[in-house]
């Protein structure tokens, strides 16, 4: 099985077909797919995709108010709409079973020198764990609006 290849619900699925699949949405300027650990089906994609104007605008009709009393907060209607479009996006360019479990909309995602996505740091970040070493990500300013915007979906403790 190839490096960017998981195995979810028994179904061998392209990490990189997924990632290839959002980029080519009109509202997707970039796209970092993971995968993490599931209890029913192995593992699954999850995905951090960076808007160009147009999706931002359709996330931010509706966009609620800032709300700093809550650590899960719930996602805005606009943003809901635009995320079902991408898992839809997905399942029909590459398969139903390659959708994203989630999607998270980020202003940047961590690239290693050499200006690769780093999966491995997605993972750690969508699941509360530390980074290792976050002085390979070449464009580290992005790990700390990630590691929060993790914790206020609910994905990573606290």
């Amino acid at each position: 099985m190839a490096d960017d290849t998981i195995t979810s619900y028994g179904h061998e699925i392209s990490l990189g077909d997924v990632k290839a699949a959002l980029e080519s949405h009109s509202d997707v300027v970039e796209a970092g797919v993971c995968s993490v650990s599931d209890d029913r089906a192995g593992q699954v994609p999850v995905a951090f995709v960076v808007l160009n104007k147009a999706g931002k605008r359709k996330i931010d009709k509706g966009r609620l108010p800032p709300d700093d009393h809550s650590q899960s907060r719930p996602i805005p209607p606009g943003e809901k709409k635009l995320i079902d479009e991408l898992r839809l996006h997905v399942a029909d360019q590459v398969a139903p079973d390659a959708m994203p479990k989630r999607i998270l909309p980020v202003i940047d995602i961590p690239k290693n020198r050499e200006g690769d996505v780093v999966r491995e740091v997605l993972s750690k970040l969508y699941q509360g764990e530390e980074i290792d070493n976050p002085d390979e990500v070449s464009n580290g300013a992005c790990l700390a609006s990630i590691k929060k915007l993790c914790q206020e979906r609910g994905t990573a403790a606290g």
